[in-house]
């Protein structure tokens, strides 16, 4: 591992992955799942990693994609707020997020603020959709 000055792990020089798991924001928003691999480069700094990184990636594609900035129709983007839309990585779906989606189910990343949570569900409050407050 390698740490910053102030003791902290320096995740751009470490071979080390970021989860963060899918939950609920403000009652009527869930959060995309989302994995990170931070090395960079990661090839050469740590090819064990990057061996893992390519596998994750290669069967995460076996999964519907269900938005990229590659295409230009992306059918579920109605559902896909705050930042989601703003990263290039596409966005897969398991089996019950894809049945969330298709059933009307708004989401968001896991790093949207919230400032702009609160724009969201002002937004999603004239479609009818209500959220708590933070």
């Amino acid at each position: 591992m390698n740490f910053n000055a102030d003791g902290r792990v320096d995740a751009k020089a470490s071979p080390v992955a970021s989860i963060f798991l899918p939950r609920i924001r403000r009652g009527a928003l869930w959060t995309v799942g989302e994995v990170h691999f931070l090395a960079t480069p990661l090839r050469e700094r740590f090819p064990a990693v990057h061996k893992i990184s390519t596998a994750f990636s290669k069967w995460l594609s076996t999964q519907e994609c269900v938005y990229s900035n590659k295409r230009k129709i992306n059918p579920f983007s109605y559902y896909l707020e705050g930042s989601v839309q703003n990263h290039d990585p596409e966005v897969f779906a398991f089996e019950s997020a894809l049945s969330a989606l298709n059933a009307g189910q708004y989401f968001v990343t896991e790093d949207d603020t919230e400032f702009r949570l609160d724009a969201i569900c002002k937004m999603l409050g004239l479609r009818g959709v209500e959220c708590r407050d933070s």
